[in-house]
């Protein structure tokens, strides 16, 4: 790689994903890979040759990209602060060689996404003043079509909502953190994941079922009910929704609540009672 041979000739060459001070000359070669140089450590001779092997980089081109990653990564202070930001972490199965593609489409749900390039197969996308509630669904799309087309598998975590203020940069690295302890145990195949579906997932982990009556355990191995009774629930338990988003007659749906609830004496009606059982669905989902 030429990044290798260029450190044996420049010993001080800072390798980054993106540029994060102006303190720094920065490079990019024609395999993508960027970094960076002290310009006292080098001589103008030096200079020259570097500006013929690679393709130099101004901080003003990628300032909204070296701004998130100096915020967050350097503990620096923005000079442009908005109201509110929300970040979505893409991580892909191979190197995305699509990136103008991906960016020019994320920049029709999104209000001005700057793409932050942590490695060449993931990032973030930082979202300025953004919607209360994110396009997920259009986002899914945009997602499944990339993958058909590009044959390439992407997955994208919608981050929460930040009001900028003092504690907004922890916020965002616990954030973090929560993504890069998920992303390696999601099934495959799901494209997309809110900020409520990873903190339930990161809790699954850890959850014991042994504290369920056999009668729950031995109810929930039936197909058809446990298809029901997780249906019901995310219907927001509603009978008429559950039949019709299985297709199902009403008074079916009816019956096997009814037989839930008098086998296990878990009235899934109540949402406390119902949330249990459908952590309990999910932890078993994951782990068999």
């Amino acid at each position: 790689m030429m990044l290798e041979k260029l450190k044996q000739l420049f010993p001080h060459l800072i390798e980054a994903n993106e540029p994060y001070s102006d303190e720094l000359l920065w490079f990019e070669t024609d395999e993508k890979e960027m970094f960076g140089i002290q310009p006292t450590l080098i001589s103008e001779r030096e200079l020259e040759l570097l500006k013929l092997i690679a393709t130099p980089i101004k901080m003003t081109e990628r300032k909204n990209i070296g701004k998130w990653y100096a915020y967050i990564y350097e503990n620096k202070e923005m000079t442009s602060v908005p109201k509110a930001v929300r970040f979505f972490y893409f991580f892909s199965n191979r190197p995305i060689e699509e990136r103008e593609l991906l960016t020019n489409t994320m920049e029709g749900v999104m209000n001005e996404p700057a793409f932050v390039w942590l490695s060449d197969q993931h990032g973030w996308i930082v979202e300025e003043e953004p919607n209360a509630a994110a396009e997920t669904e259009e986002i899914k799309q945009i997602i499944q079509t990339i993958t058909a087309d590009f044959f390439i598998d992407l997955s994208v975590f919608v981050g929460q909502m930040h009001q900028m203020g003092a504690d907004t940069r922890d916020s965002i690295l616990r954030e973090i953190q929560l993504v890069e302890a998920i992303q390696p145990i999601i099934p495959k195949g799901q494209e997309m994941m809110t900020f409520s579906e990873m903190f339930v997932a990161f809790y699954l982990d850890s959850l014991s079922t042994n504290f369920f009556s056999n009668n729950v355990k031995e109810l929930l191995t039936e197909t058809e009910i446990r298809t029901t009774i997780k249906t019901f629930i995310e219907q927001n338990l509603n009978v008429s929704q559950t039949a019709k988003k299985l297709f199902m007659h009403r008074n079916s749906v009816q019956y096997r609540i009814d037989k839930f609830i008098e086998g296990t004496g878990i009235d899934i009606r109540q949402f406390k009672e119902a949330i249990a059982v459908y952590l309990y669905i999910l932890h078993k989902e994951r782990i068999d």
